[in-house]
């Protein structure tokens, strides 16, 4: 009897404990990435997207186009911004490749890049306090999971007391308090992954399935939010948005 397991992740720098168990133990048992945060065939799960060969598939994100685009976004609402400060996981391998690539875009947009890094819980506050001292003029908040997992609302709380405008890797942070957010459409993936499982356990050989990327992205912006710190969202950057909140 055919089956197959849909994997909800793969992490960057996961692949030397991961890889082994994938294909030593379940060769003969289809993988669907439905989160892949990192490049499989870097990692060597596939051997190429197009074609992946093997008994993996599935989805992957698009962190490091996304990066570089949300901090463009940022600069384009707030156009007057010379500092953002840059908030992300020390220990995690995918939020310090996109601390990277969000600092690299910061410099090329003319702006100063201040990081702050957060290792544990109890390094949130102080991450929160450092932008204010260092006269920054909006948060990236480059968070994805790990640490921060289970932690909103205590960081739109500290996010309230800087009082500055953020942009965030997923929608639901800025349903309250958030200014914007843009990341790929999560359904769609998930619904991708859904048709995926269904192909394989009627029989299709997931090594002849392409690894999939995002083709839809989600741009959300919060008026409220802007609203309440005084900050008006040009025109232009509205009528890129895929849902307004007001």
């Amino acid at each position: 009897m055919l089956s197959a397991i849909a994997a909800p992740y793969t992490c960057r720098g996961a692949a030397a404990s991961t890889r082994p168990e994938a294909q030593e133990h379940l060769q003969t048992i289809p993988i669907v990435m439905a989160n892949a945060s990192d490049d499989p065939v870097r990692q060597g799960l596939v051997a190429s997207l197009a074609r992946p060969g093997g008994n993996i598939t599935g989805y992957i994100d698009a962190a490091e186009e996304t990066a570089a685009k949300r901090m463009e976004l940022l600069k384009e609402a707030i156009p007057k911004m010379s500092r953002v400060g840059i908030l992300w996981q020390g220990d995690s391998p995918v939020g310090a490749a996109n601390f990277k690539i969000a600092e690299v875009t910061a410099h090329l947009l003319g702006l100063q890049p201040q990081s702050l890094v957060v290792r544990q819980r109890d390094d949130l506050e102080n991450a929160f306090r450092a932008p204010v001292k260092g006269r920054a003029e909006a948060l990236y908040m480059a968070m994805l999971g790990g640490v921060f997992r289970n932690q909103q609302a205590r960081v739109l709380d500290l996010e309230v007391t800087t009082r500055l405008p953020a942009i965030y890797t997923r929608v639901n942070w800025v349903c309250r308090v958030g200014l914007m957010s843009y990341a790929h459409d999560r359904r769609e993936k998930y619904r991708g992954v859904a048709h995926y499982v269904d192909k394989i356990l009627k029989g299709a050989d997931p090594g002849l399935l392409p690894v999939q990327r995002p083709t839809k992205f989600n741009l959300v912006i919060n008026l409220k939010t802007a609203k309440q710190l005084g900050t008006t969202i040009p025109p232009t950057l509205l009528l890129q948005a895929t849902k307004v909140i007001k």
